[in-house]
């Protein structure tokens, strides 16, 4: 033990988990600001021929392929995706904890035929384009648990339909 009453060579103490979200918040909120000054008159949102309002959320081609792009509509943050030539949108904020989802990393489930982003925080696995959950599920082999293969899971985040035209690229919130 060093003279200041600590082990030398210890580990810095682990942050707590409501630390860690409490943190999160106040990184969410700031972002949350800088999105709605950043938005604030960008979105055009337009009665479309199906009766549904149909929200200009960004000029043609974009986001361009292999990234995303995050906004705010009505309030509800969603992230568009193009990736494998697939636009797509889903809600932003992770259904499981509140965490930041959509900056998670993109991952191929080729036994699937999917792609899904995993939640920075849990590695939480969903779909980019209908908002099902990925995971691998485990058999108990001899008394022990074995990985098995890929299942697709339940709807757990809202997905919301996108168009793109010569205009850009147009997106109608869903609202269940």
């Amino acid at each position: 033990m060093s003279e200041d009453g600590t082990w030398k060579g210890a580990a810095p103490r682990p942050i707590s988990r409501a630390a860690e979200r409490e943190k999160a918040e106040a990184e969410g909120e700031d972002r949350k600001e800088e999105e709605a000054k950043m938005m604030e008159g960008g979105v055009e949102g337009k009665e479309g021929e199906d009766g549904k309002v149909w929200w200009r959320v960004a000029g043609p081609g974009l986001p361009h392929e292999g990234s995303r792009l995050h906004t705010c509509i009505e309030g509800r943050y969603v992230t568009l995706f193009r990736h494998r030539g697939v636009l797509s949108a889903i809600d932003a904020i992770c259904h499981h904890a509140g965490g930041p989802l959509t900056l998670g990393a993109i991952e191929d489930i080729e036994d699937l035929g999917n792609s899904v982003v995993l939640c920075p925080w849990h590695k939480f696995m969903v779909d980019i384009v209908d908002g099902t959950k990925a995971y691998r599920k485990v058999e108990v082999q001899g008394g022990k648990p074995v990985v098995g293969g890929w299942v697709r899971g339940k709807v757990v985040q809202r997905a919301h339909s996108v168009r793109e035209d010569e205009g850009g690229v147009y997106l109608v919130r869903n609202h269940t």
